[in-house]
């Protein structure tokens, strides 16, 4: 059973070897029309060419080695954008004299999205201020700070984001007052 290589249906009766677009296919009766130049296949033809396609060895792109899991994850949420980015956008596209269209053009994106993040109406996602840092050389993407919590002993949870209770210093000076009795 032989299949077209263009319609993709079995070919039944002769088969054809076409040049379409410039490559060479097996094609049906039908769908010679489309060819440049063709010739009629005899029988032995077939199976000698589905053997010389098989030998035919398609090159592999190397395969690159991934990141052990979460990397990218744990890199995506260390960075941050940096204060005002629309304005760094804006001031660096106008200093390359650049439309908004322009740019949306180099980077893949519409001209919509440059607007409304120049305007602080959205926030670039950390592939799209990658492609906005390549374009117009400018730094977008920082690490994060991480901020450090106060913890305090002996503070009840509920007062470890809005600091000490007066219950609280009163807990803290009652063991004061144990520790120095049990001291004596």
């Amino acid at each position: 059973m032989r299949i077209c290589e263009v319609c993709g249906r079995e070919i039944i009766g002769p088969a054809y070897l076409a040049r379409i677009e410039g490559a060479e296919l097996v094609v049906c009766s039908d769908c010679v029309a489309y060819a440049t130049s063709y010739r009629r296949l005899r029988r032995g033809e077939l199976a000698r060419r589905d053997v010389a396609q098989a030998r035919v060895q398609r090159p592999t792109r190397p395969k690159r080695p991934r990141p052990p899991s979460g990397t990218r994850v744990e890199q995506a949420t260390r960075l941050e954008l940096v204060e005002d980015f629309g304005q760094k956008v804006r001031a660096a596209r106008e200093a390359r004299g650049l439309t908004q269209e322009e740019l949306g053009k180099m980077i893949g994106e519409k001209a919509s999205v440059i607007s409304r993040i120049e305007a602080g109406k959205m926030e670039p996602d950390i592939v799209l201020a990658r492609k906005l840092e390549h374009a117009l050389g400018l730094k977008l993407l920082v690490e994060a700070e991480e901020k450090a919590k106060l913890v305090v002993r002996g503070a009840s949870p509920r007062a470890a984001g809005g600091g000490l209770t007066l219950g609280d210093i009163l807990a803290m000076s009652e063991r004061a007052r144990r520790a120095e009795a049990g001291g004596r």
